[in-house]
């Protein structure tokens, strides 16, 4: 039982962990495209689409 809890334990904080690394990834990324896209709004503003 006690390596069961031990594997247990691992796997959630593993998650926990990648959950956690994914979501600061995602957030950054966020932002990085937001200040792309306004860029890329402020360049494109002489085009006439």
């Amino acid at each position: 039982m006690d390596i069961v809890g031990l594997i247990f334990t691992a796997l959630v904080l593993g998650c926990l962990g990648l959950g956690a690394l994914f979501g600061y990834l995602l957030l950054t990324s966020r932002r990085a495209s937001r200040r792309a896209t306004e860029r890329w709004e402020r360049s494109g503003t002489d085009r006439t689409d």
